[in-house]
């Protein structure tokens, strides 16, 4: 099915099949597709409401277009996440206090703004070095260490405006995370 096509059927009210989703998410990462069409493939798409179908026929094509890692290692850990701009003005129930959003939590903790930014960036670029551990295994602990040290400032800020301990989970979740790696690859565990 092509773009043109599955646009037609979408503002018919119809969904797509898993394949055919497939299909044209294809032509779109594959370069085929225009901006122009992309953008109203998209925008139909979300006035009709996605299927858990079109959603797997996206995901199948992503997946199968996707760059395959060889990775050696036992141990592998996804640093990834949803993050950044995703969710970063989005409420969830695990901002500290009463916050809706991250910056909001910054200031609820009475930190700087600008210490927001920072520490995004810092987060940013030790996830990445992260990964670049399991290539270069010296990489790991130092990187590993300064989340693990973010984690446990994160905590402290729960603590400080006497948050739930719900809230404290993600915090406490990648700092036991980071910490591991620290200990596995100082071999004082043994994974």
């Amino acid at each position: 099915m092509n773009i043109p096509e599955a646009l037609a059927q979408i503002v018919e009210g119809q969904n797509l099949s898993k394949d055919n989703a497939a299909d044209v998410f294809n032509q779109i990462m594959s370069g085929e597709a225009t901006p122009g069409q992309i953008g109203a493939l998209l925008a139909a798409l979300r006035v009709k409401g996605e299927t858990p179908e079109e959603i797997a026929g996206a995901a199948l094509t992503m997946r199968n277009l996707s760059t395959k890692v060889p990775v050696k290692s036992k141990v592998v850990v996804d640093t990834c996440g949803t993050g950044g701009k995703f969710r970063l003005h989005k409420p969830t129930s695990f901002r500290g206090n009463d916050a809706s959003t991250l910056m909001e939590e910054f200031l609820v903790y009475g930190l700087d703004k600008n210490l927001f930014y920072i520490v995004g960036i810092v987060k940013v670029i030790t996830s990445i070095l992260l990964l670049f551990g399991i290539i270069k295994k010296k990489l790991v602990i130092p990187t590993a260490s300064i989340i693990a040290l973010i984690m446990v400032v994160a905590l402290l800020m729960h603590f400080r405006v006497g948050d739930s301990f719900y809230k404290h989970i993600p915090a406490l979740i990648i700092f036991t995370m980071s910490t591991l790696l620290v200990l596995i690859e100082r071999k004082l565990i043994k994974f």
